[in-house]
């Protein structure tokens, strides 16, 4: 039992993971799955934490150097869609509507959760756009209270630059994360983003 136990308490340190639902993990894991799917799931885990590392330019996942967006040149480069972490990004790009590049803050402002501004990257951001190519920033953070603290965050860390600064449409329902939007819902958002200023 004692086995059952810590491989449920490890499934328990998942997002969104109860402490029954870790358990039936653990139960299906080693009483249900056969010997050569969990072997499969083991080795998946450790190649993805080994081979998986940051694309130094978006911060997006890659596995040698620049990931496939970064390097994709028919991509617009002169537009930037500002997301809070890769699941937003791959919700995006499930979509097949947007067409530039992004950048990966690595989180959201949250002072209860002791998240500030030098903890995501937001430095980097400004070095992108500093380096004078951005024409357009969308700003792609969900609508919550820390997705909106960091929006208007942003927008005023970088209304110095000349870059117009966009928000997603309104079609988002307030308060969702973007990985659980269909991709209609998505597309349109990016497509009706509205602009943003400091007045």
């Amino acid at each position: 039992m004692q086995v059952l136990k810590r491989l449920a308490e490890q499934f328990e340190k998942l997002p969104g993971i109860g402490p029954k639902s870790a358990m039936r993990l653990a139960h299906h894991v080693l009483f249900v799955q056969s010997s050569a799917d969990t072997a499969a799931f083991a080795q998946a885990v450790r190649e993805s934490k080994s081979n998986l590392k940051l694309c130094p330019s978006c911060f997006s996942i890659s596995e040698d150097g620049l990931c496939g967006i970064c390097k994709n040149s028919s991509r617009s480069a002169d537009v930037l869609l500002v997301v809070s972490d890769v699941r937003d990004l791959l919700a995006i790009e499930e979509t097949g509507s947007y067409k530039g590049k992004y950048h990966v803050l690595g989180g959201l402002l949250s002072p209860l959760q002791r998240v500030g501004p030098e903890k995501l990257r937001i430095a980097e951001l400004k070095n992108r756009i500093a380096a004078g190519q951005i024409r357009e920033v969308i700003l792609g953070t969900v609508q919550t209270a820390e997705g909106e603290v960091t929006a208007y965050y942003l927008m005023d860390q970088l209304k110095s630059f000349d870059v117009k600064l966009t928000r997603l449409g309104a079609s988002l329902p307030v308060g969702w994360a973007l990985e659980y939007m269909d991709g209609m819902t998505v597309s349109k958002a990016i497509l009706n983003r509205q602009e943003m200023s400091a007045g």
